[in-house]
């Protein structure tokens, strides 16, 4: 009686957990499709000019609606293959952020470049009174750091 009563409340949570996490993915998502508009309504750039950190940060608001969305289906119809695909998602995650984590460690993996262009495109392309999130954006980071006026 009581191993059915704590299998249900566990799937409860896990259902309840994952449902958290997939509408914040939901919420993210959401914001990356709003800045990608934003982008190009209001500084007519074309589609192939977008920032890669808005790209980056879309492609992880809807992983993480898929991962939590697989851990919902699977927990409500107890699928065990839904289950084992979110766990070895998950897992394919976890070696995937390790990996990068230790290749930033051991400067395997050069980011600086990639951070001083990003900045550099955000500074000469999309810094002007045009875009005023990205300008309200960039004065917080810059009061911050306390750099840069």
């Amino acid at each position: 009686m009581c191993s059915s009563c704590c299998y249900s409340c566990l799937k409860a949570m896990v259902f309840i957990v994952n449902l958290l996490v997939m509408l914040v993915g939901m919420v993210v998502t959401g914001l990356a499709v709003w800045l990608l508009v934003s982008e190009h309504l209001y500084l007519s750039s074309s589609w192939e000019d977008f920032s890669l950190v808005t790209c980056a940060v879309l492609s992880v608001g809807l992983l993480i609606s898929l991962l939590a969305f697989l851990a919902c289906c699977g927990a409500i119809t107890h699928s065990k293959c839904l289950l084992g695909m979110f766990v070895i998602s998950l897992l394919a995650l976890l070696v995937g952020e390790v990996s990068v984590a230790v290749l930033v460690y051991f400067k395997e993996l050069d980011y600086r470049p990639l951070l001083r262009k990003g900045m550099h495109e955000i500074v000469t392309e999309k810094y002007h009174p045009n875009n005023t999130a990205t300008v309200q954006y960039w004065n917080t980071i810059q009061q911050g750091f306390e750099c840069c006026g």
